[in-house]
């Protein structure tokens, strides 16, 4: 039975991010009156493609997408989409110039559209930026993940400016007790806070977009 919810994500590590932060809030993955569906997308190209047709066949509806590029450029290419498929209605709306720091939230008719922008919805960046504001402030070794990343990159490691701060996130998941668990497990097992926050605003964007009557 369908909910009529549904969150496009781009990947599997988006995806688990999403159940195991909102799961530590409360949120019942396991209530079909009230779960929520995630489709993973698999890219962002690919997110983007499936809006239309959600916003065609589901009442709430949201997209988290990576910012990695940059913000105006993702922003733009979702309103563009929105803006087809209301063409495709015969209906209009008025998309706001830019996403809201607090998530983007779209009242359309009968049905509202929320939009995430990884991290913060203002910089650019991605998944990992997120997650790095969710490690705890007084955890030292995230300083020194950092450091020893930016040292092994002096010495020949190979990934890119662009993804240095998945190096930095996966090195201090590394040096947990836990060695190297995905990110969804490692929230799970709360080597990530829940409650920094940027994880507060998400899950309140989260929470209206979802649970809020809108409609």
């Amino acid at each position: 039975m369908s909910t009529g919810k549904r969150l496009i994500v781009e990947g599997i590590d988006d995806q688990y991010t999403v159940i195991n932060l909102l799961a530590r809030h409360g949120v019942d993955w396991n209530n079909k009156k009230t779960r929520v569906e995630i489709d993973n997308a698999k890219g962002w190209t690919e997110a983007l493609t499936a809006l239309p047709t959600t916003i065609k066949s589901y009442e709430r509806i949201g997209i988290i997408l990576d910012a990695d590029l940059s913000v105006e450029n993702r922003w733009q290419s979702v309103c563009d989409r929105i803006n087809a498929v209301m063409n495709d209605l015969g209906l209009s709306v008025s998309l706001p110039t830019e996403p809201d720091k607090a998530g983007t939230i779209i009242p359309l008719n009968n049905k509202c559209v929320g939009i995430w922008l990884m991290p913060n919805n203002q910089t650019i960046g991605k998944l990992e930026d997120f997650l790095s504001y969710l490690i705890p402030e007084q955890d030292y070794c995230w300083e020194y993940a950092q450091q020893a990343t930016a040292e092994a990159r002096k010495k020949g490691a190979m990934f890119s400016e662009l993804d240095k701060i998945k190096a930095c996130v996966h090195t201090w998941l590394a040096w947990q007790k836990e060695s190297g668990l995905p990110f969804g497990t490692a929230i799970k097992a709360r080597y990530f806070s829940h409650d920094t926050p940027e994880a507060l605003t998400f899950v309140n964007w989260f929470n209206r977009l979802f649970f809020k009557d809108y409609l």
